[in-house]
């Protein structure tokens, strides 16, 4: 193996004859139970390597130190775990290169490396033509990132009950959404302000179920928070939101 590849780069590198400052960083990234499915680190080494694609011509020397230095994280990468993400691939040394010096009136000079017509046309053929990898079992993978959040009622094993009901939950909502009620319900309960009324500890399977999903869909509201204050501190949040109002409306009059 001598470099890497991130696949279907076309996605994230919007021009094909130069190399722009910047890439596409989809928001549906974060939905992705592949990338959602790696360790903290691996996640900042494949938005690193998108970076480093566009710098490379998506060709990324297999050298830990260089990749390292560039990127600047202290922990080295886990190639094997990359791989398997499915967002990047090893490759091997097939395409001659050549090394070429371009420039422009505005820009200064570069050093590109140009593969083979045909070589890339086949490579780019070939890698549009893999099926989308999707994750083989998505309710274990829900249910280890609920594991994760120690405030949540913790369970010994995936049962089929909870695994039908998380199923179920993904038939309406993405991935990533069940996720985000997950974590944003772990925040509820762990919090010791007394701000909000929901204290109720449910099985996973109970809470992404109950009520018709209802939870899902309040906990990726964007008043989600607001939902569940108490009355007491919705009362001063009131009160406090009319004394705020006063005296701005005081300030402006004797302004």
């Amino acid at each position: 193996m001598e470099f890497f590849q991130i696949r279907n780069f076309e996605k994230y590198q919007h021009y094909k004859d130069r190399r722009p400052p910047w890439v596409k960083l989809y928001r549906d990234l974060w939905q992705d139970p592949n990338f959602f499915g790696t360790k903290s680190v691996q996640k900042l080494y494949i938005i690193g390597f998108f970076t480093l694609a566009s710098e490379t011509e998506n060709r990324i020397p297999a050298d830990t130190q260089w990749i390292q230095s560039r990127l600047g994280i202290l922990e080295p990468p886990d190639f094997k775990a990359l791989i398997k993400s499915g967002f990047i691939k090893g490759c091997s040394q097939r395409a001659s290169k050549m090394l070429a010096k371009c420039s422009t009136d505005n820009e200064e000079h570069s050093i590109v490396y140009k593969e083979e017509t045909e070589t890339y046309k086949e490579e780019t053929e070939r890698d549009k033509a893999q099926p989308k990898i999707i994750p083989s079992d998505p309710c274990s993978e829900i249910f280890k990132i609920w594991q994760n959040y120690k405030p949540l009622l913790q369970h010994k094993k995936l049962s089929p009950e909870d695994r039908r009901h998380i199923s179920s939950a993904l038939e309406l909502f993405q991935p990533g959404e069940l996720i985000t009620a997950i974590d944003r319900y772990a925040q509820i309960l762990s919090d010791a302000t007394g701000r909000y009324w929901l204290d109720n500890r449910w099985t996973i399977g109970e809470f992404v179920s109950r009520k018709g999903h209802k939870w899902i869909t309040v906990f990726n509201s964007d008043n989600w928070q607001e939902q569940l204050l108490t009355n007491e501190r919705r009362k001063k949040l009131a009160k406090e939101k009319q004394e705020s109002a006063f005296w701005e409306n005081l300030e402006a009059s004797n302004g």
